[in-house]
């Protein structure tokens, strides 16, 4: 009776040890996460800063990109969508606000294109709510249709038209998911 007692916790010792093993190796045996919403999506860990930052299982951090907003907010501002923002539609509606050089002829480029591939998913012009001759802000809007396969990664671009040669080549680049509906 004993060494069936005895059998029976090796047994289970063993058992408990062979499973904590192969736990920690398929934790580790998983792929890395490529990117911040790979890690996010993998249940990476997010730490409470901004940008926001993500470690993944195997100890990788990634930061959450805020696109250039911030040092483009005395130019242009977008109202929405807002920075990282997921679309779970096949139409993006954009709106905010940019200086009037920012316009030619009521409207300035905008380009919806893949963060991974590059690809350009829609392309389209935001139109002026406002007199776009003023030098102050002027309030813009426009909409976007797009068809993805999968949940993908983008930046929205917004594009300087200025033909004075001053500004140029500004953009505006923000940072959104787009989402199969």
């Amino acid at each position: 009776m004993k060494r069936v007692i005895i059998a029976v916790i090796v047994g289970l010792l063993l058992l408990t040890v062979w499973s904590l093993l192969a736990f920690d190796l398929l934790r580790f045996s998983r792929e890395q996460a490529l990117d911040f919403a790979d890690c996010l999506a993998s249940g990476g860990k997010i730490g409470n800063t901004i940008p926001r930052r993500c470690e993944d299982l195997s100890g990788k951090v990634f930061e959450e990109s805020l696109g250039n907003s911030a040092e483009k907010s005395d130019l242009i501002q977008l109202f929405e969508p807002a920075i990282n923002a997921t679309i779970a539609s096949s139409t993006l509606t954009f709106s905010g606000e940019a200086k009037g050089f920012w316009f030619v002829n009521p409207s300035f480029p905008v380009i919806l294109r893949a963060v991974e591939s590059g690809q350009t998913l829609a392309s389209g012009r935001a139109t002026s709510e406002g007199n776009w001759l003023d030098t102050d802000f002027v309030k813009f809007s426009g909409k976007l249709h797009f068809k993805v396969s999968t949940t993908t990664l983008a930046e929205l671009v917004l594009k300087s038209e200025n033909n004075t040669g001053l500004n140029s080549d500004n953009e505006l680049i923000v940072p959104i998911i787009l989402e199969t509906k």
